[in-house]
């Protein structure tokens, strides 16, 4: 009888562990705790194409998935967020019903840029305000079935900081998307909270970064600690790093379209 530590045990122990990481990190999109950044991630995968995920910083490897509707199907089928024949074949070769889906999925959703868009969403023609005030964005709140996603770029910080002025804008999105944004970590280490950005309906609303190019770990939003009395206002969730001259390729805006459809 000997304490040894043998090689075929060293083996198994190092299988073991590998199935326990890959097991944690697919639960992350497949289970209940459903993972936006990781079907992003997939997304793109399954529309760039097997090896060709140009994401980094992500939730998922640098190489991307493989893009087999398998491999993709076990961190997140996506007919489970957008309907039957809306798997990742037909979203690789944006075939019906994924384009008819998410339209439908859409209806009643209005995007928001305060800027000339970086990136173009394919399926949701944007409106763009030339500042960042209620004055400009109140025309728009008339319809109070219609709910938005507010995007920005380089006026990140001013629309954060209206909407963390304007509870009845706050309580109208579906969504807060900041693309390559210029943040100001010392004000939203102060305001950036669940209290500060709470909504009248008990929910989380998502507030997703999209980083590219330099200073790009400077573009993430930080995850405020849940307050004492548990109700939390905001789930962040950074889609990870692209080559900002990749903002416009058609691909990523089809992949940020299905994930704001998948949202409803």
């Amino acid at each position: 009888m000997t304490d040894a530590f043998l090689p075929v045990d060293a083996v198994l122990w190092s299988v073991a562990a590998g199935l326990l990481a890959l097991a944690l990190w697919l639960s992350r999109g497949g289970g209940p705790g459903w993972d936006p950044a990781s079907f992003f991630g997939a997304t793109l995968s399954a529309l760039f194409g097997p090896g060709k995920l140009p994401l980094t910083g992500g939730p998922v490897p640098k190489e991307g998935f493989e893009g087999t509707p398998d491999e993709l199907a076990a961190v997140d089928d996506p007919q489970t967020r957008l309907g039957p024949g809306c798997g990742w074949k037909e979203i690789a070769a944006w075939a019906e019903p994924v384009p008819a889906t998410v339209s439908r999925r859409l209806e009643g959703v209005r995007l928001v840029w305060f800027e000339a868009p970086p990136v173009h969403i394919e399926g949701m023609e944007p409106v763009v305000l030339d500042s960042v005030d209620m004055a400009a964005l109140l025309p728009l709140l008339g319809r109070p079935d219609l709910r938005l996603v507010v995007a920005a770029h380089q006026r990140a910080d001013a629309v954060l900081r209206l909407l963390h002025d304007a509870p009845g804008v706050r309580d109208r999105l579906r969504a807060v998307l900041l693309v390559a944004p210029t943040l100001d970590a010392s004000w939203l280490a102060q305001h950036f909270t669940h209290l500060a950005y709470d909504v009248e309906v008990a929910r989380e609303v998502p507030f997703f970064t999209l980083r590219a190019g330099e200073g790009a770990e400077g573009q993430r939003l930080p995850d405020p600690p849940t307050p004492p009395t548990g109700r939390r206002a905001v789930a962040v969730a950074d889609l990870g790093v692209l080559p900002a001259d990749l903002l416009r390729d058609p691909r990523v805006g089809r992949a940020l379209l299905v994930l704001c459809a998948a949202l409803g």
